[in-house]
């Protein structure tokens, strides 16, 4: 995964441009999902009025969500988002090292305890030869445990990789499916059959989000197996070693909830994935080494932003270190960044996600596989 780290900052004076050529643009829906769990309460909520000084986002009036507009996004004058993150309770378990295994072999693995969890699996096959990549159950101290899965997204098997981390972060963020899996006394089981059931040609890509929670401690295995073994018998083999360029490990704090804690003077962006001040990498360990993890970009980690606005604003999406493809929920509302071309090429575009008028608003984000970080979400006066 790509992660290029740059400055939160705060945009005191902005313009936008004119809508990019070519391409339908649309938006879309989806039922609500469940809120992070450190969701904050309306009223805790700053209001925040934009400068009307500002230059408005005038081609934004005739577009869906969704829509790529381009020019010139850097800030003129710019002073630091002053931003506070309650972090929530839910742990992380990401494995994405080695991120393209050219053998079997253990990848990731965690003793989660009873509670809420999250799987974030991230591999491609480095081999000549099919293989499948699974997460497995394995039951603590001869214990059964009843795992809830709460909402998931497993994607396709394939070589689009900026595509199927958009399409698996979009299908996550709108899931509403569950499921429940048993883990017997002593046993194993599979966390998804469908995932297990993915098999990956060389350099296709598997990726898949699973949130669960656990009435008891359970020991979670992520493995890597040739397309005709049994991926059950996975946490037996050899753990494959970690890399320096990508990590793997268990986090706290998978879910978190920010919100301003003072108003800027005019319009302002929030830099998401910089890895600075109160939105720092999280810091996690590898339970197979014991090495400590630093997860660089966030991937995993879904974010809630909750604020009010006392003045009619639009809210856009600005990539600032490359070539960016993923979704955010809008009040509820799914919004694919972009909807209407394959991705956002660099500084120069911005995803148009709607416009808000006075009152709350909320959003929710989750930096998608194989984007590149960080990116600003920009508040803009109308």
């Amino acid at each position: 995964m790509r992660r290029f780290p740059l400055a939160l900052a705060c945009l005191t004076v902005s313009a936008c441009a004119s809508p990019a050529p070519g391409g339908d643009a649309g938006g879309e829906s989806a039922d609500a999902a469940p809120l992070v769990d450190a969701a904050l309460s309306a009223d805790a909520a700053t209001a925040c009025a934009p400068a009307l000084a500002d230059k408005p986002c005038n081609a934004c009036d005739e577009l869906l969500p969704g829509s790529t507009i381009t020019g010139n996004f850097a800030p003129a004058e710019i002073s630091e988002a002053m931003v506070e993150v309650v972090v929530s309770s839910r742990l992380l378990v990401f494995s994405d090292s080695p991120e393209s295994p050219t053998e079997q072999g253990v990848l990731a693995r965690a003793d989660l305890p009873a509670g809420p969890a999250r799987l974030y699996l991230y591999h491609s096959n480095g081999s000549t030869q099919d293989m499948r990549f699974a997460a497995v159950l394995e039951s603590i101290d001869g214990a059964p445990a009843i795992v809830t899965l709460e909402r998931f997204a497993i994607g396709q098997a394939g070589g689009d990789f900026l595509g199927i981390g958009r399409d698996v972060t979009a299908a996550f963020l709108s899931a509403s499916t569950s499921a429940i899996k048993s883990v017997p006394a002593g046993g194993r089981a599979l966390l998804s059959t469908a995932l297990a059931d993915q098999r990956a040609s060389q350099n296709q890509l598997v990726h898949a989000i699973i949130d669960l929670d656990s009435d008891a401690p359970v020991r979670l295995w992520v493995v890597a197996v040739q397309a005709d073994a049994d991926p059950m018998l996975g946490p037996d083999l050899a753990p494959l070693p970690l890399e320096s360029a990508h990590q793997r490990g268990t986090f706290v704090g998978a879910d978190r909830s920010m919100q301003l804690t003072s108003c800027p003077e005019a319009s302002y962006r929030i830099r998401l994935g910089a890895n600075q001040g109160p939105l720092a990498a999280p810091i996690g360990v590898d339970e197979i080494s014991g090495a400590e993890q630093v997860l660089a970009g966030h991937y995993g980690v879904l974010y809630r932003f909750e604020s009010e606005l006392s003045a009619l604003s639009d809210l856009l999406l600005n990539p600032r270190g490359g070539a960016f493809a993923g979704a955010v929920r809008l009040d509820g509302e799914l919004v694919r960044v972009p909807s209407d071309r394959h991705e956002l090429a660099g500084a120069d575009e911005s995803s148009y996600l709607g416009r808000r008028s006075e009152g709350a608003w909320s959003l929710e984000w989750m930096a998608p596989g194989a984007s590149s970080l960080p990116i600003d979400l920009r508040v803009q006066p109308r």
